[in-house]
């Protein structure tokens, strides 16, 4: 296997791009058969955390790997087809681990090859919450931790397990601090909400985890934004960019968050400026996020608090400072459309990428 495989995929000098990603999804294939192997190794270890820490040991990997493929070998060991589907390619361990722990995973199965792990990992959300609500609120309280470890450079990492709402709570709070910290160091710039276009964000957060561990930005007056898409029909309720939450739950944040549960120029603001601004306002930010929820760009999944706005038409070419001209985009895929003049156009729920004389443009 490995003759026939791995030495043409690794020699692609002089390939060209369609044989690069021919190469990549035999390499992707080949992941996937060796994780349906070691998925089933693990089960005769007896899965569990003694089996990962047995195979973190004999391998000489860290802990981390381990622990997810215990999870996938669970998945493997009890539902039926779960192997084979991951050994064929047809999903990807990203799948079965969403499917870790859950009653119906054989019903939900069917389903992981038809979306992308994100898409699945809310779509199994949904069906958990829909079946056993307070099940899923009760095993998500319970997996609650912060963890310390050994990071590069001898600094300490935090691992932090949350709930969904916990978690958007906090990132809220901390995204509210680096949006002060921002305003203050760029007084000539728009009000944002995340998305300061920094390769420093990050640090900026941890940052922002320093000022509220001092309880220096305890006193700020403003709410942490919380945007929350609530389905008319069905009463459905999930928070952009954590998932599915029960409505009930959603709204119970509404004294500590600054909820937004829908966002109309009815709330009164503007979400049309046409050319009398260059910038999009808060507001209009939060409408976007609410559409694309993430970067457009198929295949990229950086978060919307990460994203910046990006106008489909230049304003310099008469592009307009309206939400329906206006993207996320994470700044390296940002960067890359300007650099390589790619323009946006809309195909249906979703925006793809075209050269700028495409006449669709």
């Amino acid at each position: 296997m490995w003759d026939q495989v791995v030495v043409p995929v690794v020699a692609p000098l002089g390939w060209s791009r369609t044989e690069i990603r021919d190469g990549l999804v035999q390499l992707e294939r080949l992941r996937r058969c060796v994780d349906a192997a070691c998925a089933r190794l693990i089960a005769g270890l007896g899965g569990g955390r003694d089996a990962a820490a047995e195979v973190a040991r004999v391998t000489g990997v860290s802990t981390q790997m381990p622990r997810r493929q215990t999870r996938v070998a669970e998945v493997v060991a009890s539902v039926v087809g779960a192997g084979e589907a991951l050994a064929a390619g047809d999903v990807s361990v990203e799948h079965l681990a969403s499917l870790s722990g859950v009653a119906e995973a054989a019903e939900l199965l069917g389903l992981a090859g038809k979306q992308s792990p994100e898409e699945f990992a809310r779509t199994v959300s949904r069906f958990q919450l829909d079946r056993d609500g307070a099940g899923v609120a009760d095993r998500q309280r319970a997996a609650r931790s912060v963890r310390f470890f050994a990071a590069e450079y001898g600094c300490v990492g935090v691992r932090a397990v949350l709930t969904p709402l916990e978690g958007a709570e906090l990132r809220g709070r901390l995204t509210q601090l680096c949006d002060e910290a921002w305003r203050a160091a760029h007084p000539e710039r728009a009000d944002v909400l995340g998305g300061h276009g920094a390769a420093s964000f990050d640090a900026r957060l941890a940052d922002a985890l320093m000022v509220l561990t001092r309880g220096e930005g305890v006193g700020s007056a403003a709410k942490p934004a919380m945007v929350v898409v609530i389905d008319a029909a069905t009463l459905d309720a999930e928070v952009v960019g954590e998932g599915p939450v029960p409505l009930g739950d959603a709204l119970a944040v509404v004294d500590r968050s600054e909820l937004y549960a829908a966002v109309r120029s009815a709330s009164g603001g503007i979400l049309k400026f046409g050319r009398s601004r260059r910038l999009a306002t808060p507001l209009q930010r939060l409408a976007v996020m609410v559409r694309d929820r993430q970067c457009v760009i198929d295949g990229c999944d950086c978060r919307p608090e990460r994203c910046e706005v990006h106008h489909v038409v230049e304003v310099e070419h008469g592009g307009l400072t309206d939400v329906d001209e206006l993207a996320l985009l994470c700044k390296p895929h940002h960067h890359h459309l300007h650099l390589h003049g790619l323009k946006l156009v809309r195909d249906g729920p979703k925006w793809i990428v075209v050269a700028a004389d495409d006449p669709r443009c």
